[in-house]
């Protein structure tokens, strides 16, 4: 009998612990900046051009794991603005094309897989390549990015912002 009930006590604190409740985060995505790095790099092998980039690494979460376009749907869903340095403070740089274009800095994170059942809460590292942007050609010497994500439903992300970075010559 003692046996019994010392087992039955075990079986109730093993199910007590061993049920999960379901991970609930709101339904906006949120952004953590994680850290930026400078490639250098050539942009094509038949080309053979030497081009320097931008990295920036991002932790995401969302709550109802609705982050990413498919490729049929091409909308942007990365939001990038730079920012030169000038006398010590940060002014928006919208950097403009040979063609005389501007350049907009948006990007789009593909669908991401969630862990699928009850969760669907969604947690991802995020790498962004800032391509169109060769770094040695801009006519300042620092500057910084700040960034935000929108997902299917229209929710934005909060913003974050990446450290100086000095560009290379």
């Amino acid at each position: 009998m003692k046996e019994k009930a010392i087992f039955s006590l075990f079986l109730l604190v093993f199910l007590v612990f061993s049920c999960k409740k379901p991970v609930t985060l709101p339904p906006e995505p949120v952004i953590e900046f994680v850290n930026v790095r400078t490639i250098d790099t050539i942009d094509n092998p038949q080309l053979g051009n030497q081009v320097i980039y931008n990295k920036i690494t991002f932790y995401l979460t969302d709550g109802d794991g609705d982050v990413g376009n498919d490729t049929i749907d091409k909308i942007n869903n990365t939001f990038l603005q730079m920012y030169k340095k000038v006398n010590g403070d940060f002014i928006q740089y919208i950097p403009v094309a040979p063609s005389g274009d501007t350049t907009l800095l948006h990007y789009r994170i593909p669908v991401l897989p969630i862990s699928g059942g009850q969760n669907k809460t969604l947690k991802a590292h995020v790498h962004i390549l800032v391509e169109g942007v060769d770094l040695k050609f801009l006519p300042f010497d620092t500057l910084k990015y700040e960034l935000y994500i929108k997902d299917r439903n229209n929710n934005i992300s909060n913003t974050i912002e990446t450290p100086e970075i000095i560009v290379p010559r």
